[in-house]
């Protein structure tokens, strides 16, 4: 089967000790060095968790978080990410112990803190209690690990934005399918100043979508539909002085004498 995938891109990764390798051996360690760097290049913060009582290096690239799997180690995590503007929904969180025999909650569920309820939170272990409402299990320990990195590195590579944190204290959502909601909705959402603005478009092109970018003033498309009103040309004299049209219907504007 498979390994699974997150199919958003990430601005910060935290994973548990335990989720290099068993016994964490040189070679796990390099392979996870060459990952973070390539993370840490595109700006993404990649923290390694360590376990209480056990003397730990994080690999090249990595930040070492002490005091193994507590909530006072997730709350210093989400607080550093915090004042760089990054919010709990853009974290990818990687253990291998969520759950435990009996229904009963692992060492690392202990990260799952109320402020950490928009992290994607990943077990790459056995988990043969299953994993708490909420914990993705993907199996496959330290491979799975390494191919989470790699799709990472790879959407970082391809410039991919990162996902958004959907805070609903700031975030303004429309779903409504189809072409004409779908512009609708850039209208909506377009942010501007200066005169340039850009509208509210996805990521991926989708049917009914238009230029992302407006400028006033500036006009595209074809004759036969163009993205605005073309504005007539209005000629000028030296005699005269310059003269001015509308951008939006090009009728010439007189000034007030």
């Amino acid at each position: 089967m498979a390994a699974w995938q997150a199919e958003r891109t990430f601005a910060a990764v935290a994973f548990t000790w335990a989720a290099i390798a068993p016994h964490r051996s040189q070679r796990a360690m390099a392979a996870v060095g060459r990952r973070a760097a390539a993370l840490r290049e595109a700006g993404v913060g990649v923290t390694v968790i360590g376990r209480d009582g056990i003397p730990a290096k994080a690999p090249a690239g990595c930040r070492l978080a002490r005091g193994g799997t507590s909530p006072e180690v997730m709350r210093g995590i989400l607080a550093a990410l915090a004042r760089r503007g990054v919010g709990p929904g853009l974290l990818l969180l990687v253990g291998t112990e969520f759950g435990a025999p009996g229904d009963e909650a692992g060492p690392d569920a202990l990260l799952l803190v109320p402020e950490a309820a928009r992290v994607t939170a990943v077990s790459v272990g056995p988990e043969p209690g299953g994993v708490p409402a909420g914990v993705v299990h993907a199996g496959g320990g330290s491979t799975a690990l390494l191919a989470l990195l790699d799709e990472q590195v790879r959407r970082h590579t391809r410039q991919r934005v990162p996902a958004i944190d959907e805070d609903p204290a700031w975030i303004l959502s429309g779903t409504e399918p189809g072409p004409l909601h779908r512009r609708v909705a850039e209208s909506l959402f377009t942010i501007g100043a200066g005169g340039v603005a850009t509208r509210g478009t996805a990521e991926e092109a989708a049917p009914g979508t238009q230029s992302p970018v407006r400028a006033a003033g500036v006009y595209g498309g074809t004759k036969k539909s163009p993205a605005m009103p073309r504005p007539n040309r209005v000629s000028a004299s030296r005699e005269s002085g310059p003269s001015r049209a509308c951008v939006c219907c090009g009728r010439p504007i007189t000034p007030k004498p």
